[in-house]
């Protein structure tokens, strides 16, 4: 049962600039050692919109959304690795996150 919702809007409980970042450099440090980080990056920036699109439909759940959101840019330059796209997610960490005064 949902007790709680909390809104963001402006970013004062979640910094997204800063947890976008923290990712891609986690994610790097994985990626290049299996190819340039600039070729995963455009494929990915392809692919994820349609990804979450279909996410949103309903025709992706949401474990096959984290698993695809990596492994389609990963095949598409060529490493068919399903351990490693699974692997690869980030890690949020704690400095992501911003401590707000009314709290």
């Amino acid at each position: 049962m949902l007790k709680l919702v909390i809104f963001d809007l402006d970013h004062t409980l979640l910094d997204w600039d800063r947890t976008q970042r923290f990712a891609r450099q986690q994610l790097n440090e994985k990626i290049v050692q299996h190819l340039s980080v600039d070729v995963f990056w455009q494929a990915y920036e392809v692919l994820h919109d349609t990804l979450w699109d279909a996410y949103m439909q309903q025709d992706l759940t949401v474990s096959e959304y984290r698993l695809y959101r990596y492994l389609k840019p990963l095949q598409q330059c060529g490493i068919d690795d399903v351990d490693l796209g699974d692997n690869i997610k980030p890690k949020l960490h704690a400095a992501c996150f911003t401590t707000s005064s009314f709290l």
